[in-house]
């Protein structure tokens, strides 16, 4: 639905989807206000630079950090609360780019995978060198998971592991076609660097470290 709504500029396209995260995966949960609708949010993601919504993570370079940060700045208004959430915001950016933005909920994605010290640490390096190279670097702090500072570092690590294990894509796409079953998959998810990034990091996160076993005694 995301690839014709952005594809096409077909708002059809983009109401269920927007009612599917809003209904059955509460995206606006605990709002202290009343979050964009989705005739808002459309028409806004679709005034957003193009070029970055082209843009995939193995291209992401120092250049982009700008225009990418404006787009991410963007959205904080999307669901009222004290300070911007990386939830909403990331989840919609995926939709419109899933070859640039990764999906960073609080529950899963952070608590369970980027909190984890041996990743926490090299994406917190990745944000102290970007924050010199943003014109406006400022940004409400959340101690309770990601803030959108933080969240671009994410993108900005997670561009420099696709640059170095660039097959990674093409194993997800591979096995994405095997369970597509009656519903063929009609738009290219060998490009969806984002969602490919995701899903390795939810397994890799799970495997022990060299040397450790886990038992069941």
């Amino acid at each position: 639905m995301a690839h014709r709504a952005f594809e096409n500029s077909q708002f059809e396209e983009f109401k269920p989807l927007y009612d599917e995260l809003r209904r059955h995966w509460q995206v606006f949960r605990n709002s202290s206000g009343p979050p964009w609708t989705a005739r808002q949010t459309f028409d806004h993601l679709e005034s957003q630079n193009q070029q970055i919504r082209k843009l995939t993570l193995q291209d992401l370079n120092d250049d982009h950090l700008n225009s990418v940060w404006s787009v991410i700045q963007s959205m904080s208004g999307i669901k009222p609360t004290q300070s911007p959430t990386v939830v909403a915001v990331s989840k919609f950016l995926h939709f419109w780019n899933p070859r640039l933005f990764v999906i960073v909920d609080d529950a899963i994605m952070w608590q369970r995978v980027l909190s984890r010290s041996w990743l926490r640490a090299s994406i917190e390096l990745e944000q102290n060198c970007i924050t010199s190279l943003l014109k406006d670097p400022k940004c409400p702090r959340n101690d309770l998971w990601c803030d959108l500072l933080m969240y671009l570092a994410v993108l900005v690590w997670a561009s420099h592991l696709m640059r170095r294990n660039p097959e990674v894509t093409r194993h997800f796409a591979e096995y994405v076609r095997k369970c597509e079953g009656v519903r063929p998959i009609d738009f290219p998810i060998q490009t969806y660097e984002a969602a490919a990034v995701e899903w390795l990091l939810l397994g890799l996160a799970e495997i022990p470290p060299p040397g450790i076993e886990l038992r069941n005694d």
